[in-house]
């Protein structure tokens, strides 16, 4: 989900830059995405 939230983000034409992060207890993951926001 964390993918998919930041690719919707910044819309059409985003990108994931980094591998997802996954907290130590597994409750949380983070996902980087890159792209144009406007």
């Amino acid at each position: 989900l964390a993918e998919a939230a930041a690719l919707a983000a910044l819309g059409p034409g985003a990108r994931i830059t980094a591998p997802r992060v996954t907290s130590q207890d597994g409750m949380a993951t983070a996902a980087i995405a890159e792209g144009d926001p406007a």
